[in-house]
């Protein structure tokens, strides 16, 4: 029981803690960062910054510094969203719901592109003029998610390139 009490205190929404972890991605290992910059929480891979996110809080407890970061949405002007929200997980089989983590993500949109020879014959074959067709790719072009758990250490890492 003291496990959980002395859990609990530390265990605050939206809380993340700076944090270093080599990742392999394509082939490469790349070193991803959290860092806690003035009011910002900074990751970056490979020491350029791909995701900021405004803290609402900085502080330190006994495990060390962390930043309080709220649910939010925005998009960048290359139209890439950001997004800060909070990870929930299925109880457990002895009954305790652990408290919510968070997942912090960019996701780099497909942009448009032109019709393509083999779409061209498609579309003939189906009588739909092809100047009249835009094909927008299904899935985002790059993604990135960095995972916390309720005490704010990190869980995981993911990135996606749709190469």
């Amino acid at each position: 029981m003291t496990l959980w009490l002395s859990l609990e205190e530390h265990e605050m929404p939206g809380k993340v803690r700076p944090f270093y972890r080599p990742y392999e991605f394509c082939g490469q290992t790349i070193p991803v960062r959290g860092s806690i910059e003035g009011q910002r929480f900074v990751i970056a891979a490979d020491l350029l910054p791909i995701i900021e996110a405004e803290a609402t809080e900085i502080g330190e407890d006994d495990r060390g510094p962390f930043a309080i970061l709220e649910e939010n949405e925005w998009s960048l002007p290359d139209g890439t969203v950001v997004k800060v929200e909070h990870e929930y997980e299925e109880p457990w089989p002895n009954g305790y719901t652990p408290k919510p983590g968070l997942m912090i993500s960019k996701v780099e949109p497909e942009s448009p592109r032109k019709v393509g020879a083999v779409e061209v014959e498609v579309l003939i074959q189906t009588g739909i003029p092809p100047g009249m067709v835009n094909l927008v790719g299904i899935g985002p072009k790059w993604s990135c998610s960095v995972h916390f758990n309720s005490i704010g250490h990190l869980d995981g890492i993911g990135m996606s390139d749709k190469a």
